[in-house]
C-alpha cells in the first residue's frame, strides 16, 4: 500500500479550490483577483494622466503610484508562487477525495453578481474620490 500524505486545508485551500469546479473565467478567485489588480492600475492610469496634463509630478500622486505598483507586484507574485508551492496536483486530489461534493460545486448565481457588483462599486467610488481631489487640488 502507497503512503498517502495528509494535508490540513484551511480557509485558503477551499477559497482556492472554490473556483475549480465551474468555469475558470466565472470562479470566485477571478473576482477576488480582478479587485486586487484592477484596482492599482486604475490609480496608476490616473497618475499618469494627471501627471502628464498638468506637467508636473504631485508627489502624492506619485507615492499612491509607487504603492499601487507594489500592491500589484505582490499580489501576482504570490498568485505564482502559491500555485507553484502550495496547490499542487497531488494537494489537489487530496482536498477532492476528501470534500468530494465541492468537486462539482456551483456556487449560487448571487454571489457571483454581488461579487461584481461590489467591486465595480468600490471601483467607481475610488475614482470619483480621486477625481473630486485631484479637481479640488487644481483649484
Amino acid at each position: 500500500m502507497a503512503f498517502q500524505r495528509k494535508y490540513k486545508f484551511n480557509w485558503l485551500d477551499y477559497l482556492y479550490y472554490t473556483g475549480k469546479g465551474g468555469p475558470p473565467q466565472w470562479g470566485l478567485w477571478f473576482y477576488i483577483e480582478g479587485f486586487f489588480i484592477l484596482t492599482p492600475l486604475v490609480l496608476l492610469s490616473l497618475c499618469m494622466i494627471v501627471m502628464v496634463g498638468e506637467q508636473t509630478v504631485n508627489t502624492a500622486l506619485l507615492r499612491t503610484a509607487i504603492l499601487a505598483a507594489c500592491a500589484l507586484a505582490i499580489v501576482l507574485y504570490s498568485k505564482w508562487l502559491l500555485k507553484k508551492h502550495r496547490f499542487t496536483p497531488e494537494r489537489e486530489q487530496a482536498y477532492f477525495r476528501r470534500y468530494p461534493r465541492r468537486k462539482y460545486y456551483f456556487y449560487p448565481f448571487y454571489i457571483v453578481i454581488m461579487a461584481f457588483l461590489t467591486s465595480g462599486t468600490s471601483g467607481g467610488f475610488l475614482i470619483f474620490y480621486i477625481l473630486k481631489w485631484i479637481n479640488s487640488s487644481a483649484t
